[in-house]
Parts: structure tokens; C-alpha cells; sequence
């Protein structure tokens, strides 16, 4: 696809609709009112492989839909037919929904995995731009959707700790929750802040005798 293709139509370019988090578009920016509603029809479908759960809300920018899946891929679909532009596989399952920004008037996509990784790639290839992981702790996730605002894209770390506590042998609690600005064209964090001020320690278990 062109750039110029990229930039055409309406777009939902983040989970919210926007940096607004409006998560509302209007009838003219979506070309649809509310009496064509009971006249809709299905125009496409596509299925992911070997998939049975889909946890990452589709973005859709200039004319394409851009989606990840279980298995770690992410496709670049056509809006208007379904039809594939590209796709690309990443490490593990895409846990956030997608995000599109301009860098240097290119498109990029931006989203997170499930083993804590955060990705930038091209909007019109498929290409990996950067890749960063936000936090090094094991249990590490990556599930809120990346926010792009003025070439700066904001990144909220989560864990699995509380699935991986269940587990006699697991040492927990030792995550702590961040928020990260990052330089959207690079991946170079910017700033971090942490939920906790203060790092874990370890503490005796129970009060004793």
C-alpha cells in the first residue's frame, strides 16, 4: 500500500477512539447513522488459525484494519474487502489492543504481548521498527493499550503474579505496576514510574509461635 493509501478514510486508530479516550465516533467521521443500523450486513469475516480467544482490539487506520491474535500474529487486512496487505509474527500471544501513530509522517503500529513486550512496526510493511520490553521482572505482561501523543507513546506494565502464586514454590509478590513514556520512533524510554514507590522485600512468613 502507498502512504497515501494509508492516510485515507475514517480510522480508530486506539482502544479509546483516541488520546480523548472518547471510545464514541460520530455519524459523520464513521459515515453511518443510526437508522442504517437494522440494515447492516455482514460484508467479511476473518479467522485467526488455531485460535480460540482473541484479546486484542483491532485499530483501524487509512482504509486498513490492523489485528493480532493468540498465536502472536498480526495482520494488516483491507477494511473494505478483508483481503491480507501483510502479516508478521511476534514472540507471544498480542495482549493489547493496537495502536496507530505517525512518525515522520509514516504510519507505524504499536502494541503489547503477553511476554512483556512492547512493538513498533511499520503501518505499511510490517516491518519491525523497535522492540523493548517495559519491565525485566519474569512475570512481566504487557495487556493496557499503548497511548501515542506528539511522538511519544505511554506503556503500563502489568504481571501474571497472581496466577503464578498459586504455585506452592513461587516466591511472590515481587512485581511492581509502571508507567513508562516512551520516544515512539526509537523505543527509548523517556521516563518511568512505578505504582509502589518502594522495591520488594522478603518478609517471614506467618507470626510465629
Amino acid at each position: 500500500s502507498s502512504q497515501g493509501s494509508l492516510k485515507a478514510g475514517a480510522a480508530w486508530a486506539s482502544w479509546g477512539g483516541g488520546p480523548n479516550n472518547t471510545r464514541f465516533q460520530s455519524a459523520k467521521d464513521a459515515g453511518i447513522e443510526a437508522e442504517d443500523l437494522p440494515r447492516l450486513k455482514l460484508k467479511w469475516a476473518f479467522a485467526f488459525p488455531d485460535t480460540s480467544t482473541m484479546r486484542s482490539q483491532p485499530a483501524v487506520y487509512g482504509g486498513q484494519v490492523f489485528v493480532g491474535g493468540q498465536d502472536g500474529s498480526i495482520f494488516a487486512l483491507e477494511a473494505a474487502t478483508g483481503c491480507a496487505h501483510w502479516s508478521t509474527t511476534v514472540q507471544s500471544q498480542i495482549r493489547s489492543g493496537i495502536t496507530v501513530g505517525e512518525i515522520a509522517g509514516k504510519a507505524a503500529v504499536f502494541f503489547g504481548d503477553s511476554a512483556g513486550f512492547v512493538y513498533a512496526l511499520d503501518g505499511a510493511t510490517g516491518q519491525e521498527l523497535w522492540k523493548m520490553r517495559p519491565d525485566e521482572h519474569p512475570a512481566s505482561t504487557v495487556t493496557a493499550t499503548p497511548v501515542f501523543h506528539q511522538g511519544r507513546l505511554y506503556v503500563g506494565s502489568a504481571s501474571r503474579e497472581e496466577a503464578l502464586s498459586v504455585s506452592a514454590g513461587y516466591p511472590c509478590c515481587s512485581f511492581r505496576g509502571s508507567e513508562m513514556a516512551l520516544d515512539a520512533a526509537t523505543g527509548k524510554v523517556i521516563w518511568k514510574r512505578y505504582m509502589i514507590p518502594e522495591t520488594a522485600k522478603k518478609r517471614a512468613k506467618g507470626l510465629g509461635p
